[in-house]
Formats: C-alpha cells, sequence, structure tokens
C-alpha cells in the first residue's frame, strides 16, 4: 500500500469526522470534503499532523528528497543514500501517528 494512499484515506476519513460535526465550521469541511480530489498531499499532511509540527516537518523534508531524486534529477544526499535507514525513520514517523 503506497504511502500516498494512506495519507489520502487518513486525510479523508479525518473530514469525513469533522464534516458529521453540529457546528458552524461543519459547512466548511463539507466544501473541503467536495473539493478533496484538488487537494494537494502536502496540504492533506497539514491536515493529519497540524498539532505535530515536528512530524510534519521531517515529513516535508523526506517529501522534497524524493521529489528532487524523481523529478529534478538531483543527487540524494548524504543522510538519505542509506535507503533502508530512511525507510526506517519514516516507518517511525508513521507508527508514531
Amino acid at each position: 500500500m503506497s504511502g500516498v494512499y494512506l495519507v489520502r484515506q487518513e486525510a479523508g476519513d479525518l473530514i469525513d469526522d469533522k464534516a458529521r460535526a453540529q457546528t458552524v465550521e461543519r459547512h466548511a469541511w463539507l466544501f473541503l470534503k467536495e473539493n478533496l480530489k484538488g487537494l494537494a498531499v502536502r496540504r492533506r499532511l497539514d491536515l493529519i499532523f497540524h498539532a505535530q509540527p515536528a512530524i510534519r516537518a521531517k515529513l516535508d523534508r523526506s517529501y522534497e528528497l524524493r521529489n528532487d531524486a524523481a523529478h529534478n534529477y538531483k543527487s540524494i544526499p548524504q543522510e538519505a543514500r542509506d535507503i533502508s535507514a530512511w525507510l526506517a525513520s519514516l516507518e517511525e514517523l508513521a507508527e508514531s501517528f
């Protein structure tokens, strides 16, 4: 199961829960739910990890490394070259939430 799928699923679940509330904010959550397909992965991560900025920052850095390697053909920084250690750190982040 891909990380992007898990992020989409978790963000969708969070939005569904908030959209059920009987408060004025419910309308904003319903609007977001209707427009969820247009929400970028980073914005979804903002929703999921809004109360955990340190974890969010680590995920953002990992996402930047991935994008640079995949799209900009930049070399992977030394700290990320040991793929197994990098993946283990990402697993730790995922398990912490």
